[in-house]
């Protein structure tokens, strides 16, 4: 029965992550979120292979807020993905971020090469985040209503935007948001 899932996980492009196979449109898929986290509700906790992380890095050199990765703990968690093996995690990360004009951090699990899978967000993380899903009509914000930038990947993934700084679209909608508050305080009605 194993060998008869493995056979059917490897005929579907996009839900075999780790597969010789389909590595062309896995790379893209590394490629396609760099900067971003994927939704992934199937997994564990969030994960990701340490090309990305290394690719994040470099860009938090160069763009960043001067918050830095730092390396949390040894990590015993094992991942499969696919119709792959396990894959043991080489440790658990903490990376900065800023999704929808606000600063925040991700803890993270990397796992080693073969393995070419951008940042999977576990459920985990947006339930900690407390970040609104409705996949219904493609709105992901935070409790607050403030929007957070998606777009979705080639393999059907939504994905989240992780940039360090903001954009001037999230600059003007956090000047609005902030201007909105203090003309309701300044009229005594409820934020």
């Amino acid at each position: 029965l194993q060998d008869l899932h493995a056979q059917i996980l490897a005929t579907i492009p996009d839900m075999t992550l780790n597969s010789g196979a389909y590595d062309g449109s896995m790379a893209s898929f590394l490629e396609e979120c760099k900067g971003a986290g994927a939704l992934d509700s199937c997994c564990s906790s969030s994960v990701c292979s340490i090309e990305w992380l290394l690719d994040y890095i470099r860009e938090q050199r160069l763009n960043g807020d001067g918050r830095k990765v730092t390396k949390t703990v040894y990590s015993e968690r094992v991942f499969t993905f696919g119709a792959g093996g396990p894959i043991k995690s080489v440790g658990t990360y903490l990376i900065p971020v800023q999704i929808g004009g606000r600063k925040a951090w991700i803890k993270i699990d990397v796992v080693p090469k073969p393995v070419r899978i951008p940042l999977l967000l576990s459920i985990k993380f947006l339930e900690g985040a407390k970040i609104r899903v409705d996949h219904g009509t493609r709105r992901y914000s935070w409790p607050d209503g403030a929007r957070i930038s998606t777009f979705k990947s080639r393999v059907g993934h939504v994905c989240i935007r992780l940039r360090t700084k903001m954009t001037e679209e999230e600059e003007n909608e956090k000047k609005k948001r902030w201007k909105d508050q203090v003309r309701a305080r300044k009229k005594g009605t409820p934020i």
